[in-house]
């Protein structure tokens, strides 16, 4: 059997809480119960925001009547459903190996692989 545990160190006031410009970092921790092959070991770090938000807008009408050379607001309102989504980071750092890499056989019992990442300003 293969157990993965992976560690962040504490940021703000000892929490997992993280800002712009901090030095991420953690613990990738291999258990292995026997020889098993690799070609790597990656980290992604991703970070992104997603907002939604509704507002409701009156609806206008095409009006071809008597004075209607245009659009025409009526009575009638819908929901229009507005979205926006920024990703702050998205980096892979590999521990060892490589993608596409030869195989290695890594020993059983407990590895463990320190990693960071600078978060963007």
């Amino acid at each position: 059997m293969t157990k993965v545990n992976l560690q962040f160190e504490p940021g703000v006031d000892g929490k997992l809480i993280y800002y712009s410009g901090h030095l991420l970092k953690g613990v990738v921790e291999l258990k292995l119960d026997h020889p098993k092959k690799f070609r790597g070991l990656h980290v992604t770090i991703f970070g992104s925001a997603r907002a939604h938000w509704t507002k409701r807008e009156r609806k206008y009408r095409r009006d071809f009547g008597l004075f209607g050379n245009g659009y025409r607001r009526t009575n009638d309102y819908h929901t229009v459903h507005y979205e926006g989504i920024e990703v702050y980071v998205n980096t892979r750092s590999y521990l060892f190996g490589k993608s596409g890499g030869p195989t290695f056989e890594m020993a059983p019992g407990t590895h463990r692989y320190e990693f960071n990442c600078q978060l963007p300003p």
